[in-house]
């Protein structure tokens, strides 16, 4: 058991912090929204039409989802084809060419795939999931599905950037079980959105003082400095609302910093330290 303890420690001391922030390329503000998909449903979120394929909080409390991006539900069966299903101005035809108790094959404008009930497959440069697979064909069969032009896979550690008409959304997930989603929905007033990432690495110590300890950021994609305190704008249900929520300073970045490299500095003495009380406790109690 103090053998275990010591190796979760150890490699808690032992891990990289990588942290990322978001920020719009002229500083302009954010427009956000977030909203609720329920699971097989699709939903209108701050100018992106979102399907939700599959959702899971794990055991770690990873938030997991699967996303159709230009989303639309369907229902289709072998009696009926279904003409006119519009995506990003486009029009498509869908038909059902043969159903089994797990399995369908579907046809986009004459193109055909078969997909596995709760699966997603690309038919015709779209993303299509099928689900509620009912009958068989020959016969009456039926099923319901999503169709759209792309699949993200979304988690809480790591938010998505797409771009749809020439303009960047940033899309994050602050909930997830396996039944509904919460995703959040950000966009630039003007400009695009870049990814700012800092990593802390290289802490080192010599002749038992801190000494040389450096902190090493990333490529910084654009000009980050002088930032000022703005207001974001957010959207809810009653419309537009602003709230004082300021971006984040450079000063504040830099005081975490230093937080972050004086930790990390006196990593190695925590190592040896906790080194030495497990060998002496392994002896102890062998004696």
């Amino acid at each position: 058991m103090k053998k275990s303890y010591f190796l979760i420690l150890m490699s808690i001391l032992l891990i990289n912090l990588v942290s990322a922030s978001y920020h719009c390329s002229n500083e302009s503000n954010f427009i956000e929204d977030q909203r609720e998909i329920k699971i097989y449903e699709t939903r209108f979120i701050n100018g992106v039409q979102l399907g939700l394929a599959f959702s899971l909080q794990t055991s770690e409390n990873k938030l997991l989802a699967d996303l159709i991006v230009d989303a639309q539900k369907f229902s289709l069966s072998n009696l009926a084809n279904l003409t006119g299903v519009e995506i990003k101005n486009t029009k498509y035809n869908l038909s059902l060419n043969s159903i089994r108790i797990y399995t369908s094959e579907i046809a986009v404008n004459g193109v055909s795939k078969s997909i596995d009930n709760l699966n997603m497959g690309s038919i015709n440069n779209l993303e299509v999931f099928v689900f509620n697979i009912n009958g068989a064909y020959p016969g009456e069969g039926s099923l319901e599905g999503i169709i759209g032009t792309k699949r993200i896979s979304l988690s809480n550690e790591k938010p998505e950037i797409i771009k749809i008409n020439q303009t960047d959304y940033l899309l994050e997930l602050p909930f997830a079980s396996n039944t509904a989603v919460i995703v959040k929905v950000k966009k630039c007033s003007t400009g695009n959105i870049i990814e700012i990432k800092d990593e802390i690495k290289n802490s080192t110590i010599q002749n038992t003082t801190l000494q040389n300890t450096t902190l090493e950021n990333t490529t910084i994609s654009s000009n980050d400095e002088n930032i000022s305190d703005e207001n974001i704008i957010t959207i809810n249900d009653t419309g537009f609302q602003e709230t004082n929520k300021p971006l984040q300073t450079n000063n504040t970045q830099s005081t975490i910093g230093d937080v972050f490299v004086v930790i990390f500095s006196i990593t190695p003495f925590l190592i040896l330290a906790l080194y030495f009380w497990y060998r002496h406790n392994k002896k102890s109690s062998s004696n």
